[in-house]
């Protein structure tokens, strides 16, 4: 979802910027059946209701939506709160069969009051001091790799002391929508502040397939073995995004 294709899309063609929408719409569907809000099966009907409320807001949308994040992050928080007035309507009152899998079902009562976010960041937190001394890294990377932008913190924690100039080169790069740069020129960029700080010769490429090379080793471990889960890329890259959301929402608030 490139932010500018997308932006004239919800200006000028709806119909074509709904369909653009559906991959989150998916993701949403998929998280929400994960944690035993939605059903499995019933994926056709849900979508058709989420995109009827999506449709609906469109014009909220082009009013409300002001650049200051991505609107593909911006939109998996409107398809996200969709997706719950979805379930407070249809399925809030219905006990369930959660099926983490649908080959591992547990039951379990409604968990509308510990869902998700908190308890998904939780998880990838503890599978990230797994990597003792790489997490902070790791993290940084993976915000790269799914090109959502780079707040203070993750820079700091990453380097404490990190040179100004330094800081100052990844936050203009990073710090801002960079979703139309390709994945090589992101980590062509960020190669030489990374080898400064890592104190190595890495290339772009190199820094890349080490930070996808842990990315698949961290969905592995998120879902568990044997699987009970199913984590992919695109989830962890919506959970990565709509941590984003919420840390820019409480940085806004706090101002």
């Amino acid at each position: 979802m490139r932010d500018q294709l997308s932006l004239e899309l919800l200006r000028n063609n709806p119909e074509q910027f709904i369909r653009l929408c559906q991959p989150i719409v998916d993701i949403c569907i998929h998280q929400y059946q994960e944690s035993g809000r939605f059903p499995y099966g019933d994926e056709k009907d849900i979508s058709q209701t989420v995109n009827e409320h999506l449709i609906n807001s469109l014009e909220s949308i082009k009013k409300q939506y002001n650049g200051r994040v991505l609107l593909r992050t911006y939109m998996g928080v409107v398809i996200k709160n969709i997706c719950y007035q979805v379930y407070k309507k249809e399925y809030a009152n219905k006990a369930k069969i959660i099926p983490l899998r649908p080959d591992h079902a547990v039951y379990e009562p409604d968990p509308a009051d510990t869902f998700l976010l908190e308890k998904e960041l939780e998880r990838l937190y503890t599978v990230l001091q797994l990597f003792p001394t790489e997490r902070h890294k790791i993290y940084l990377g993976m915000k790269l790799f799914f090109k959502i932008p780079l707040l203070p913190q993750d820079v700091l924690r990453w380097k404490p002391n990190i040179e100004k100039q330094h800081y100052t080169l990844l936050m203009t790069t990073f710090g801002t929508t960079y979703g139309t740069m390709s994945l090589g020129n992101i980590f062509k960029k960020l190669a030489p502040v990374w080898n400064v700080v890592e104190r190595n010769r890495t290339s772009g490429p190199g820094i890349q397939r080490w930070i996808n090379d842990r990315i698949q080793r961290i969905i592995t471990l998120m879902n568990g073995n044997p699987p009970r889960r199913a984590y992919t890329k695109k989830l962890l890259q919506h959970l990565l995004s709509e941590e984003y959301a919420r840390s820019l929402h409480n940085e806004l608030n706090n101002q």
